[in-house]
């Protein structure tokens, strides 16, 4: 009997122990604080920065303080393909931009550079928002990210400071920055221009300095970075559609309770969405305030467009099987 009493005592202090610890353990995580970091390529007016506040603000409050942003725009910790790679090794916490930097990774993200593949928000929102989207995403956590929301920097225009683009012929001989994409040098080597891989960071300079002609990107993102200064002419060309992506390293993800994880993904889809509604609100602004700035706008006929899409069938064929043949057909299928 007194045998088991003692068993029966060093059994109820082992479980009284253990209790205390695991509460402990909880109070622990509860009172930790997680500094997580947050960077982009863009400057602090563009719409990825407001959506990376609005993150850092929101995350910050409704985790009651158990999170806190720090952000760093303009490349000052890494522009799009180091960050990536941060992300993947666990160095960087969030990433927000284009899905360009993904493509070195994963062959399928290379079909967005694909040029006119969708013509108007409706088919990219059920591209991005759909099945395809979906499908892309959760392609990501095997190199070690996660997509917390699809977000938009929208259609490509071309800006240069030679001539304005009326005709297909128009683009010969012209020196265009190119994104990193063998898609992007594709496409612009079919428009009869020299193209040049620049990163993102570098092409307002490009530009000034005349190193290259001209570059392409969407009305918003070149009006916050006073593109219009360094450049004459802006042609709606409309030839690409860009999205975004609000990247989490897995291994951040992974290491953060399972409440703070869902908060991030919630807050993460919330800041996407916020992006691109930004991104369409501005578009026509910021054509009209790059006009006001001596900016010299002219509109590219349905024709014309028809011309360079039709130039580029080739691009598509070179690049069915490095995208891979089944998921390039299910994309097609889609859009019809």
């Amino acid at each position: 009997d007194k045998e088991m009493k003692k068993i029966l005592a060093v059994l109820l202090v082992a479980v009284m122990a253990f209790a205390l610890s695991a509460c402990g353990g909880d109070k622990e995580s509860e009172e930790t604080v997680y500094t997580l970091r947050f960077a982009h390529g863009s400057s602090t007016s563009e719409p990825i920065h407001i959506a990376a506040e609005y993150k850092a603000e929101e995350l910050e409050e409704r985790s009651d303080g158990r999170i806190n942003v720090e952000i760093y725009p303009s490349a000052t910790l890494a522009d799009q393909v180091p960050a990536c790679e941060m992300l993947m090794d666990g160095t960087l916490d969030f990433f927000g931009g284009s899905v360009v930097a993904v493509e070195n990774y994963i062959d399928e993200f290379k079909i967005v550079d694909l040029p006119y593949l969708v013509s108007d928000y409706e088919s990219a929102d059920a591209m991005f928002e759909g099945e395809i989207g979906q499908e892309l995403s959760d392609m990501l956590p095997e190199i070690g990210m996660e997509n917390l929301g699809w977000c938009e920097y929208g259609f490509r225009n071309t800006f240069n400071n030679i001539r304005p683009i009326e005709s297909v012929e128009d683009f010969k001989g012209l020196k265009i920055r190119a994104i990193e994409s063998p898609i992007s040098v594709g496409m612009w080597t079919e428009f009869g221009t020299d193209p040049t891989v620049m990163g993102w960071s570098d092409v307002y300079s490009g530009l000034q300095m005349g190193t290259v002609d001209g570059a392409d990107g969407p009305n918003a993102l070149f009006a916050s970075a006073q593109m219009e200064t360094v450049c004459k002419y802006m042609s709606t060309t409309q030839h690409m559609y860009t999205p975004g992506v609000i990247l989490a390293s897995k291994a951040t993800m992974d290491k953060l309770p399972e409440d703070l994880q869902e908060l991030v993904r919630e807050v993460g889809a919330e800041a996407a969405q916020k992006m691109k509604e930004i991104t369409r609100e501005t578009q026509e602004d910021a054509a009209d305030q790059m006009e006001e700035n001596g900016l010299i706008i002219n509109e590219v006929t349905d024709k014309v467009r028809e011309e360079l899409a039709d130039m580029c069938k080739g691009v598509y064929e070179e690049n069915r099987d490095i995208i891979g043949a089944d998921f390039y057909d299910k994309v097609m299928k889609q859009l019809g």
